[in-house]
């Protein structure tokens, strides 16, 4: 009995590190990591406007071809677990839409595109939220 519950508290710490493997490479994909966002931030802030714009609009669309990738893989993974689909979505979530959200939320109101603001703004947090929790599909 012993030895099948060190087995199962081995198998749950392994599916934990896999689990935050998976979302730190999304995340990364994402370039929203922290030390991404801090660069990001430290760059932005000692640019030029012309230089601001053109870094912003990297940044957005470098979120926005990354969202388009993964949300591409959607349907073709699958997490039969209820339990574990919610529990990769929320993860998900914990990773990468604290700093997107805080990202957007300071720069999408900056004036850095005069006639394509809606493409690259085409993932609101909330979206991003909804499509990452549901990633794996609906419990």
């Amino acid at each position: 009995m012993r030895q099948m519950l060190r087995l199962a508290e081995a198998v749950d710490a392994k599916l934990a590190d896999e689990q935050a493997l998976f979302c730190d490479a999304v995340a990364a994909a994402c370039s929203v990591t922290a030390g991404e966002m801090a660069a990001f931030a430290s760059e932005y802030n000692t640019a030029d406007r012309a230089t601001k714009a053109k870094l912003l609009k990297a940044k957005f669309s470098l979120f926005n071809s990354a969202m388009d990738a993964f949300l591409a893989q959607q349907g073709e993974w699958r997490v039969s677990s209820a339990a574990l689909r919610e529990q990769l979505g929320a993860a998900l979530v914990a990773k990468v839409c604290p700093r997107y959200t805080q990202f957007f939320t300071t720069y999408s109101a900056v004036g850095f595109s005069k006639k394509h603001t809606e493409e690259y703004l085409r993932f609101p947090p909330a979206d991003v939220d909804r499509a990452l929790r549901y990633f794996f599909g609906k419990s």
